[in-house]
Parts: structure tokens; C-alpha cells; sequence
């Protein structure tokens, strides 16, 4: 409904949509809350109808076509190292014994509402690495997460420690500009190019600034191709990372949320904001440094020389991103998709990402189940890789195929 009314907003009509938080007096929230007086619901706690009409007024008279009321919970510790999955999810879903509950009852018969799959589903994707798509979590039993607790328990005992690139070697990590990594790259794509034959591109998330600019790059040579860029693009990527960022962040601070960021990926166990907080006491990145290499001493998987090289590359390639010239890839004439997923990471941009502002070629959007991550185990995708290869299309259609018409076509 929400993009209905951005859409009617641009075309200058009447439009307004206000996203109203989980309201006390009715409905499964009133039913749920029985003597809880503060039940929290998607970091929510459930507002009053007499707040809510209080608020009217000024929902109604604000200038955005999308505004939004609730009543934000205190923010707590996350949860700790020794809480199950189904603690977790039995903490989300308000229930406080788990015997009053049936094991083969699915959490949507439990009162699953769409705040609480958002907030289960981030929870097992964030705390323990478990991917579950909506019908799933919908379907999801007590004795299926016991099943799973207790295959997770064993595939962590069993599994064998590896230590990964000891040698320190990370592609391009000195590199500083866009440009340069496309620089760096094109030599070896030309070595698998001939000129009569079209070029493919795919580029993934950040992946779409080095592929458009190979792509601007090659177009240069006199190439001729086409580029799909899988949920990424110079707008998407860009607005994203000022959006966590801020757009005046300092490379203090930028540090201080790679550290932070890294080790909680380590160590789930230890909250982002406490191991942020101690990052932030630190003066120097020479104490950062020291700080972090005590985390790594922890772990096996990686040798301390690929960390302390991944965390200037890292540095590096997050701040290409705040800081992208978005007027420096233009004019391309390649046609280009784009396949983006259903759960979108960035609400307020362009359908198609601003991709149409870059090229005077085809742009086509393409849109799967699947959020940034999960649309790439969606087996449409890799259909559509090979469905846009032009290398499977003969000359004529391709030729045809460079020759259409800029308007996007949404399939």
C-alpha cells in the first residue's frame, strides 16, 4: 500500500499512509496482554486508541506521503549466550511456559502475528545463522526448533576448524577509488573477451560499483554487453551506507563499527553495543588494533595478518561507498537488469534503484522471494542469470536486444 501512495504522491493527487504500532485496547495484542501491561512486540510496546487519535492531527498535516506511530520499547541487552533457539522464540512470542504448549503446534496457531515473524525471523537469521523464508516460519513447530537446536548442537561439535588465508592476501585491498578496482580488473577480462562478442556482467550488492564501471570501462574499448546487477546499485548502495552511517561520520568512528561489528560476528554471544562501547573509550586505532587482536586470538578460522589487512580493505570500500560521486558512472548505453528481492534493505529510493539514471539502454527489474541474502539460495536466480546471458543469444535477438527502448519493464 505504501508504495501505491508514494506513487500517487509523485503524480502530485492525494495521498497519505500512516503505519500505526500495535494499539493496547484491541485485537490479538488486547487478548495476548491479559495481566502483561508492557507486552513488547517487535520492539514495540502497544499504544492507546486516545494516543493514537491525539497523534491524527499531525500524521494528517505532515509533508511525507508515508508517516508512522508506535511506542518504541527500552532498549535491552541481547539475549545471553546460554538462551536457546526456542527460549528465543517462546521470549518474542509472549509465552512463558513452553508446557502449555502443544509440540506440534505451528507458531502461527500460537498467535503469530507480522510483527513477531519480522522479529523471530531477524532473530534466527542475526543470533544463530538460521535462513528460514516466511512460509517456513509460518509452518515453524516447537518440535521442528527442537530438531534443529539439537542438529545445530551437534553440527558445532563435530564440525573441524580450518584456518583460512594465513598468508594475508586479500584482492585489491590497497585499492582506494572505484576506478581503480575496474582499472585493475579489466586487464583480465579483456584477456577473456573477443571483440565480436558481447560482454556479461554480474555484479552483487557492492559488486554493482566495480561491474558498472567495468562495464563503462569496456563500452570505452568499443565492447558491447549487457549487466545484471543482482540487489545493488551506486543509489542503493550509497543512501545505504549514509543511512547507518550518517553522512558526516568521522573514520574514528567508522573503525570503531568494523571492530565492533567483526567481533560480535566472532563472539554472538556479546552484545554490538558493549563491545562498541569499549571500541569507543580507545584513543588510537593502534589501541583498537591491539583491542581486536585480543578477539581474534579467540578464534581459529582466520590468522591475525588477514584480519588487520580485511579491516583496512573493509575500511576502504565502506567509505567508497559513503562517499561515492554517483555522477561518475553515467551515459552507458549497455542494457541492464536488475533482480531485487521482495524484503527490500532501503524503502525510500526508486523502484529500480536509480539504475534507469545510468544507462540509455533497456533497464528491466526482475523481482524474487528472498531478502539480500536469502534471494541468492532462490532458485529463480540463477534461471535468470542464464536466461540474460547474450552470449546464449544469437546475434540478431542480441543486436535487437541492445537496440530497445529505455522503459522499464517490471516482471
Amino acid at each position: 500500500m505504501e508504495r501505491i501512495i508514494e506513487g500517487r504522491s509523485r503524480d502530485g493527487l492525494p495521498a497519505k499512509a500512516i503505519q500505526w504500532g500495535a494499539v493496547g485496547e484491541v485485537g490479538l495484542v488486547a487478548d495476548m496482554a491479559e495481566d502483561k501491561i508492557d507486552l513488547e512486540i517487535g520492539g514495540t510496546l502497544q499504544q492507546r486508541i486516545s494516543s493514537c487519535l491525539h497523534e491524527l492531527d499531525t500524521l494528517l498535516s505532515a509533508k511525507s506521503a508515508v508517516v508512522a506511530s508506535m511506542v518504541v520499547a527500552e532498549k535491552r541487552s541481547g539475549r545471553s549466550g546460554n538462551e536457546s533457539i526456542i527460549d528465543t522464540v517462546m521470549h518474542i512470542m509472549g509465552i512463558r511456559d513452553l508446557k502449555s504448549v502443544s509440540l506440534g503446534t505451528t507458531l502461527s496457531e500460537m498467535g503469530m502475528d507480522s510483527l513477531m515473524s519480522v522479529e523471530i525471523k531477524q532473530t534466527l537469521e542475526r543470533d544463530f545463522e538460521l535462513v528460514l523464508t516466511p512460509q517456513d516460519l509460518r509452518s515453524l513447530t516447537v518440535q521442528k526448533l527442537q530438531e534443529i537446536m539439537e542438529a545445530t548442537e551437534k553440527d558445532n561439535s563435530d564440525a573441524e576448524k580450518m584456518v583460512l588465508a594465513s598468508e594475508g592476501k586479500l584482492m585489491f585491498a590497497e585499492l582506494e577509488t572505484i576506478n581503480d578496482i575496474g582499472q585493475q580488473t579489466l586487464e583480465h577480462v579483456k584477456a577473456l573477451l573477443k571483440p565480436t562478442h558481447p560482454f556479461y556482467l554480474i555484479g552483487y550488492s557492492y559488486g554493482s560499483y566495480v561491474a558498472l564501471q567495468l562495464a563503462a570501462l569496456l563500452e570505452q574499448l568499443g565492447y558491447r554487453g549487457h549487466v545484471l546487477l543482482i540487489d545493488g546499485a551506486p543509489h542503493f548502495i550509497t543512501k545505504l551506507a549514509n543511512l547507518h552511517l550518517g553522512e558526516n561520520f568521522t573514520d574514528n568512528f567508522l573503525y570503531d563499527l568494523l571492530f565492533s561489528s567483526i567481533a560480535n560476528y566472532i563472539f554472538p554471544e556479546e552484545t554490538k553495543e558493549s563491545i562498541s562501547a569499549v571500541f569507543h573509550k580507545l584513543d588510537t586505532l593502534k589501541e583498537k588494533m591491539d583491542l581486536f587482536m585480543k578477539y581474534v586470538d579467540k578464534q581459529n578460522i582466520y590468522s591475525k595478518d588477514y584480519f588487520k589487512v580485511m579491516i583496512e580493505a573493509l575500511f576502504r570500500r565502506v567509505k567508497i561507498a559513503a562517499k561515492f560521486d554517483l555522477n561518475s558512472i553515467r551515459d552507458l548505453k549497455s542494457p541492464i537488469m536488475l533482480v531485487r528481492p521482495t524484503e527490500v534493505s532501503l524503502n525510500d529510493i526508486e523502484e529500480d534503484y536509480c539504475v534507469s539514471q545510468l544507462t540509455s539502454g533497456k533497464v528491466t527489474l526482475k523481482v524474487i522471494e528472498g531478502n539480500h541474502s536469502t534471494m541468492l539460495d532462490n532458485p529463480v536466480l540463477p534461471q535468470i542469470i542464464n536466461d540474460c546471458d547474450p552470449g546464449l543469444l544469437d546475434d540478431k535477438n542480441f543486436d535487437e536486444y541492445i537496440r530497445d527502448a529505455k522503459p522499464v519493464a517490471v516482471a
